[in-house]
């Protein structure tokens, strides 16, 4: 006690509430179903801080057994190691320690038998919390049922077979990590036409995608991804199946002496810029093969054997570069050639449209249409070809091509995709044709005679 409160007293700030609860033992140190609460009034000096009691008073109370029972899971069966809190209300003054559920998802706690009430807390991993607030009597006399239930999303799936969407795959979607794995079982979803499948109402937590779907003519890859499902969200999921298509060695040795016939056509010992403006074309269609064994299932979208569009591609390449290297041999045209060897390099590449989708596009016309699409582009060049005999003095480069291409429709076939690749090599030569009249470094070798220093191709 300081000085100042030795001689005017203590200065007491408001008393506080203090409480004290002890159970009762027997002589033998065996605990009573009964708790001692003392309540006290404590009030403290402001100045040095001793205390002083206000008032007192002693409540004894009878102890009660309140059985709680937590169940959860997909099955709301009965949960094992669940932590139980119990928390009083402020009138009673007691603190309770946390429980866990036995192997029947129970616990016993002893409450105060008081006109109050209590809060049980179940608290598991797996699961967000639940709270339930009861009297005290209801808890003793009737138990106490908490239900841990998982919160849920969705789960979209989109497959795709390398670069395309494809549906009817089998997913497998199996939970790996968090609440999932107590709460969901491993099963199977079948993607709709369109490639997609939702899964509603999935337990949160991390799970595992798989797929290796049997696609015709097409090698495919298990293809596994992972996804976490939130609360009241939408998880999408890509599943991209990888796809390859092994060439057999007969194929990749054909298309190696394709790409071999088609390099030499730019080989030769004179002016090689036409020859080799007419290999971009063929390059660029024998490229197509690289494309469909890249994405073979591009071919299965369009109910195509990938083997057989690249057999048909080789075949059309093929002929292709014969008709051009034929075209490139013509007497007159290696004369040109050799007059023309004194004109600058022109490394000029065609700048025409080749792709898969294209092709595609023409085989789903059928062959018919494809030979008479041929047939007449035929026509609509020789008509071009009659204009430009007034506008350069030489088009034999164009014309020879022209002629050879007329003489292949004799013998076109009627052979599906081999058709309609042929048709298709052959519209594109045709294009290049007219395209090679347009630029200006390959014009300049079809009009020798304008030309300083370039002798007359025919003399």
């Amino acid at each position: 006690m300081g000085l100042p409160c030795t001689l005017f007293g203590h200065d007491l700030a408001d008393p506080e509430i203090r409480r004290d609860v002890d159970r009762r033992e027997n002589a033998m140190g065996v605990a009573k179903n009964e708790l001692v609460a003392v309540r006290r009034e404590v009030a403290t000096c402001s100045r040095c801080g001793a205390t002083e009691i206000v008032s007192e008073h002693t409540e004894v109370m009878g102890l009660g057994a309140a059985t709680v029972v937590v169940t959860g899971g997909q099955a709301e069966e009965p949960l094992e190691d669940v932590v139980v809190d119990v928390e009083l209300d402020e009138s009673v003054p007691m603190e309770l320690p946390s429980l866990s559920t036995d192997a029947g998802g129970e616990v016993e706690i002893h409450l105060p038998r008081v006109e109050s009430t209590v809060t049980f807390t179940a608290d598991h991993d797996a699961f967000p919390a639940v709270s339930e607030t009861v009297s005290v009597d209801e808890a003793v006399e009737g138990g106490v049922e908490l239900d841990l239930t998982p919160q849920r999303g969705a789960l979209e799936i989109e497959s795709r077979v390398g670069s395309l969407r494809r549906g009817g795959i089998d997913v497998d979607v199996s939970p790996i990590d968090g609440p999932a794995t107590a709460n969901a079982d491993p099963g199977t979803v079948t993607t709709d036409g369109t490639g997609h499948t939702r899964i509603p109402d999935l337990p949160v937590g991390e799970y595992e995608l798989t797929a290796n779907p049997d696609v015709p003519a097409v090698e495919t890859v298990e293809t596994a991804e992972s996804g976490t499902v939130q609360a009241d969200t939408t998880t999408t999921v890509t599943l991209a199946v990888e796809t390859s298509l092994p060439l057999a060695a007969d194929k990749r040795e054909r298309r190696a002496m394709i790409r071999e016939r088609i390099e030499e056509l730019a080989a030769a010992d004179r002016d090689t810029a036409i020859p080799y403006y007419y290999a971009t074309v063929l390059e660029r269609v024998l490229d197509l093969v690289a494309a469909v064994e890249a994405a073979p299932e591009r071919a299965v979208e369009n109910d195509l054997d990938p083997d057989a569009v690249v057999d048909a591609l080789l075949e059309a390449t093929a002929e292709g570069t014969a008709i051009v290297a034929d075209a490139m041999s013509d007497p007159g045209n290696i004369r040109l050639f050799r007059a023309t060897d004194s004109l600058p390099d022109a490394d000029v590449a065609w700048d025409g449209v080749v792709d898969l989708e294209t092709f595609f596009e023409r085989i789903a016309n059928g062959a018919a249409y494809e030979r008479e699409r041929l047939r007449r582009r035929i026509g609509e060049t020789d008509e071009f070809l009659d204009e430009m005999w007034s506008e350069v003095a030489e088009t034999r480069p164009a014309s020879a091509v022209h002629t050879r291409l007329r003489e292949s429709m004799d013998d076109l076939g009627d052979d599906g995709l081999t058709t309609v690749a042929r048709g298709y090599v052959g519209v594109c030569l045709l294009d290049a044709i007219e395209s090679l009249f347009e630029i200006e470094p390959l014009r300049r070798r079809l009009d020798p005679g304008s030309t300083d220093g370039v002798a007359d191709a025919d003399s």
